[in-house]
């Protein structure tokens, strides 16, 4: 039996002596057949890039062939996702 399990990142700031979410980084790209997966972040001041990798029609379960990348943006205490972009 195949399964999925889905994944986030969860991103928390620090306020005074404890830690509090922000959000929940979440993939944007919807795959034909089966849960895109986060495969990595990058961080940069006020942003993150996430990268996924997604199911096309015919991509067998192993195998996801579409990568995409999807900019969050942090404004104060709030994380806002842009559109994704396929790169592949």
């Amino acid at each position: 039996m195949n399964t999925q399990l889905v994944a986030a990142y969860v991103v928390f700031t620090r306020k005074g002596d404890r830690l509090a979410a922000i959000g929940a980084i979440t993939p944007r790209q919807k795959s034909a057949a089966y849960i895109t997966a986060l495969v990595g972040l990058e961080f940069a001041p006020g942003r993150i890039t996430a990268h996924e990798k997604w199911y096309r029609q015919t991509d067998p379960h192993c195998c996801p062939t579409g990568d995409v990348t999807t900019v969050w943006t942090l404004a104060g205490d709030r994380l806002t996702p842009g559109e994704p972009r396929v790169v592949s």
